[in-house]
């Protein structure tokens, strides 16, 4: 009788992942609302891409904010709302770089397979550029056929949007996200290496070190830095 309960109980844990129902294998990016917050190498180019043959520029760092929440659970992807944008391109200091000086802000949705067992990506989005140069009005940019499957696990994000499916020409997006302030280097958690690539960056002078967004880069934004890191993610 023992034995008959001790295989069951294993059969029990090892079947579970596979007869539990699809709410409990999905959410895998929380139901929100969450904030994610964009992290190195995020970016924003213009210009051409695939065949044509205009110029493409360099990837400019990207950064800000955005808002998921979950919408509805699917039998193998989970649909999320997006909300908030305010994503900026900073005019680089010492000229190493595009001038673009771009605000993006808007909303859009979010679509992803339930993890370990589907893969697959799709971000929508409907975005204001702020100065809009050529790309005036509202730009809708859907992720690009590169990046339809997920190449991190979740809750990171890592997508790939564009507003134009020629590529001739557009504006092109990464986006690389964790919900953790303190994830410095976008692997999921807060974690020691997470001081020393912050730090890196605050010594580099880097525009994402004014952690606290006050005053420029102090050592105040170290101590900011540290006391996100401590209360964990």
């Amino acid at each position: 009788m023992r034995t008959t309960l001790l295989v069951a109980a294993c059969l029990s844990a090892v079947l579970a992942p596979f007869t539990a129902a699809s709410p409990a294998m999905a959410q895998d990016y929380g139901e929100g609302p969450t904030t994610y917050y964009l992290r190195a190498p995020s970016s924003y180019q213009e210009g051409c891409w695939g065949g044509c043959a205009c110029p493409l520029s360099l990837g400019e760092p990207m950064r800000g904010t955005f808002t998921l929440s979950l919408i509805t659970v699917g039998d193998a992807t989970d649909f999320y709302a997006v909300s908030g944008v305010d994503w900026t391109v900073p005019t680089l200091a010492g000229g190493g770089g595009q001038p673009f000086d771009v605000a993006l802000a808007g909303a859009g949705t979010f679509a992803a397979g339930q993890h370990p067992f589907a893969t697959h990506q799709h971000m929508a989005l409907d975005l204001t550029l702020t100065p809009p140069g050529p790309w005036t009005g509202v730009q809708h940019f859907e992720t690009t056929i590169d990046a339809g499957m997920r190449t991190v696990p979740p809750p990171l994000i890592d997508a790939e949007v564009a507003n134009s499916t020629t590529g001739c020409p557009g504006v092109r997006l990464r986006i690389v996200a964790t919900r953790c302030r303190a994830d410095w280097n976008v692997d999921g958690a807060a974690t020691i290496p997470d001081i020393f690539a912050f730090v890196n960056d605050w010594l580099a002078g880097t525009p994402d070190a004014d952690f606290d967004g006050a005053n420029g880069r102090t050592v105040g934004d170290v101590f900011a830095f540290l006391n996100s890191w401590f209360a964990g993610c």
